[in-house]
């Protein structure tokens, strides 16, 4: 299970890195601190940095989790577990899947990336894409999202990174899709049935032996007139196999 461990905020690596000190691993399976990627500016150029998802605390995975919070007094720094009347208390079985849902096997939430139409956001790539109504509020300077995450008994604000590639009206893009639905697929690989972009063709990108196995398949799109990566379900495209058309959920 995973419990929340209240530390400095500023101070969370240094934190855990006392915590794996003094704590015997054999009471927990691990430590870890919620991150996530987005990208800053310096020097002109646009790099991607880590980020604490959470600041002012980090996460130990254990099913001892009275063993992890007494050997916690060893720890020269303030470590409090998170609980109700004194008793530690675990994150929920759904506030913890929908943690996994956002984060790679390095615990780290990636980029997403989309667009805004009018007053939606298209998103086509990473963590968020699968997600509906967590994010509050758009930066597009700072490439980064607010979002709601329930966590410690309620909706909590984090920030993720967020990168729009372009912002345009509904009705242009209403007449970007006219012109989108009455291509056909020649020349193309796949063609989008539903979503956003539904109408649109395009290129499919998964490799050839990760097809089979994948949920969700990777396309490239030109949209705004720029190639975009997009990852769609595979029930929502139709695919040329030897030209002959063929829906990829069959």
């Amino acid at each position: 299970m995973w419990y929340v461990i209240q530390v400095p905020t500023g101070k969370e690596e240094l934190t855990k890195d006392l915590c794996i000190d003094r704590i015997d691993s054999v009471h927990y399976n691990e430590i870890f601190i919620l991150k996530y990627a987005k990208k800053i500016k310096r020097n002109g150029r646009w790099k991607e940095v880590m980020k604490t998802l959470f600041p002012g605390y980090i996460f130990v995975d254990t099913d001892d989790i009275l063993s992890v919070k007494q050997n916690l007094i060893g720890v020269k720094a303030m470590t409090i577990v998170l609980g109700s009347d004194g008793e530690p208390v675990p994150v929920s079985g759904e506030e913890r899947s929908f943690l996994q849902s956002l984060i790679d096997g390095d615990y780290v939430v990636r980029m997403s990336t989309g667009f805004i139409i009018g007053d939606e956001i298209a998103l086509i790539s990473g963590p968020l894409r699968n997600t509906k109504g967590v994010i509050k509020r758009v930066d597009r300077h700072k490439r980064q999202a607010v979002i709601d995450v329930e966590l410690f008994g309620g909706a909590t604000r984090a920030t993720v990174g967020l990168e729009v590639i372009k912002k345009i009206t509904g009705e242009e893009f209403d007449k970007l899709r006219e012109e989108w639905e009455n291509d056909g697929m020649e020349y193309a690989d796949v063609k989008v049935l539903s979503g956003v972009f539904k109408g649109m063709t395009g290129k499919l990108i998964t490799p050839e032996d990760e097809f089979a196995a994948a949920e969700e398949l990777e396309i490239e799109l030109v949209i705004f007139g720029a190639p975009s990566k997009v990852c769609v379900k595979r029930d929502s495209i139709l695919i040329r196999d030897n030209g002959i058309r063929l829906k990829c959920g069959m």
